[in-house]
């Protein structure tokens, strides 16, 4: 198995991630929030069975974004195999559901649209393009429930779904997969070629600046600005989780720069960021050492 493209965190859930650090954010916000975590989560644990059940050869591309027919497509986990495509929907949901044909019900009648849907209509869009590309590939569509606390009820045995028991023995099969041609590697790199790195639309962001932002160091890990800091390392009291000093101060700078991407990274704008628990002379060195620095001396800034 090859990935030809990893996963990695929406650049929306890395902003949330940061801000909910930092600042209140609103119910709207944070319900977001929680929610594109949990999915993530479950996206990576597909990954992780993914890894662990398929032996035989093929392409892995993850967390695809096309724009086909001016139509916004996206795909959790596209596997090519050399006997076809295998395309995956990734739910992480909970609870117990009654499937019926347009929806999920709840037992206390909460809805969800059935992922079914947008399913089908993301594979009716890529064997449209694929046509035009001229690939005759049979393609393979399943929604994956992966958390094995969702109970499923009345969903017919023909649908194409997934649950948790049944993901191994699903993602063995893929092992009996033909061996894979050059066009299943032209495939895997076409497309790469027009996968889309960012979204079209414009995702509405909270409300936030500089000074209303809470200061201080935060542990990458859980977000616990209760850290021990010595002169090498990192620590924090409330996960365990350990960075170098340097990889942590690297850290707190990406944060700064993918909240703040116009603003220019200065050793005072640090200082300040990280709440003064560092001094100017460890700032400082870290930033001249992982960073370019541009300006004069009273100008000075680093990117």
């Amino acid at each position: 198995m090859k990935i030809m493209k990893e996963r990695s965190a929406p650049h929306l859930l890395t902003v949330l991630q940061i801000l909910n650090n930092r600042m209140a954010l609103s119910t709207d916000h944070r319900l977001k929030f929680l929610n594109m975590k949990k999915g993530y989560e479950g996206e990576i644990y597909f990954d992780r069975l993914l890894k662990d059940c398929i032996e035989s050869e093929c392409l892995v591309l993850n967390d695809l974004l096309f724009l086909i027919n001016d139509s916004i497509v996206q795909i959790d986990s596209l596997v090519i195999t050399g006997s076809g495509i295998y395309l995956y929907e990734i739910k992480n949901y909970e609870g117990e559901y009654i499937h019926k044909t347009d929806l999920l019900r709840s037992s206390t009648g909460y809805e969800l649209t059935n992922p079914l849907d947008q399913l089908n209509r993301t594979v009716i869009l890529l064997k449209q393009q694929l046509r035009f590309w001229g690939f005759n590939l049979a393609v393979k569509s399943f929604v994956v429930y992966v958390n094995s606390s969702f109970v499923l009820y009345e969903l017919k045995s023909d649908l194409p779904v997934v649950l948790s028991g049944q993901i191994p023995s699903h993602l063995s099969q893929l092992n009996q997969s033909r061996p894979l041609k050059k066009e299943h590697h032209y495939l895997a790199n076409k497309l790469l070629q027009v996968n889309l790195e960012k979204s079209p639309y414009n995702l509405r962001l909270p409300d936030y600046s500089f000074d209303t932002l809470k200061k201080g160091i935060t542990c990458i890990s859980c977000g616990s600005y209760d850290i021990l800091l010595t002169q090498r390392l990192s620590s924090c009291r409330m996960c365990g989780h350990q960075l170098s000093l340097t990889e942590m101060i690297t850290s707190q700078v990406e944060h700064f720069n993918i909240l703040f991407p116009t603003k220019q990274i200065t050793v005072q704008t640090i200082v300040q960021w990280c709440g003064e628990d560092l001094s100017v002379k460890t700032i400082r060195r870290v930033l001249k050492s992982r960073y370019q620095m541009m300006g004069g001396s009273k100008s000075r800034y680093y990117v």
